[in-house]
């Protein structure tokens, strides 16, 4: 978090940033052996699927009933902890629940684009397919399916774009009801 904070002064950084820094320099250099580590059990890093070792994506959105902007969140995970999380407004308002969702589907479709590939060259072995979480079946089937109705021509580039994605095997989408999600 305070790596993520000081981010936003990297440009124009005052001597309040610099000790800020230097504070959590110091407080890494003191606990060098310990870390966050994640030591998610075989059975449930097995359910269903095995990822262990394996990247994990889920996605979802919150529809807004009333025509405000809905917000999406992604996070990837790897060993059942998570490594990436952004939750983002979404830059257009959304007409039903399937579009807030592609658009969140396709926020994480552009983060495992860059993660995947550092992946592969950190470990040396070509990732499969992501599993990637997903809620809504509907905005599934559109991401995997395509569609080509004149209701989805606003949204339309996000699925093309995640469609795309889908078919180069980048990752594929596992329908988790949200209680579980």
């Amino acid at each position: 978090f305070i790596a993520q904070e000081l981010s936003h002064f990297v440009t124009n950084p005052g001597p309040v940033h610099f000790a800020a820094a230097r504070r959590v320099l110091a407080n890494i250099r003191g606990r060098i052996g310990q870390g966050i580590t994640f030591h998610g059990s075989d059975r449930v890093l097995k359910e269903r699927y095995d990822h262990r070792h394996m990247l994990l994506g889920a996605c979802d959105s919150d529809f807004s009933h009333v025509g405000l902007k809905s917000t999406s969140s992604v996070v990837v995970m790897m060993n059942g902890g998570p490594i990436y999380h952004a939750a983002r407004r979404q830059s257009t308002v959304s007409a039903h629940t399937g579009e807030a969702e592609v658009k969140a589907a396709a926020a994480i479709t552009e983060i495992l684009s860059s993660i995947v590939p550092l992946w592969c060259e950190l470990t040396g072995v070509v990732h499969p397919p992501v599993r990637c979480l997903i809620d809504n079946v509907t905005a599934k089937k559109q991401v995997e399916n395509g569609v080509d109705t004149p209701a989805a021509a606003s949204y339309h580039k996000h699925v093309r774009y995640v469609e795309s994605r889908v078919y180069s095997c980048l990752l594929w989408f596992d329908p988790v009801p949200g209680s579980e999600n």
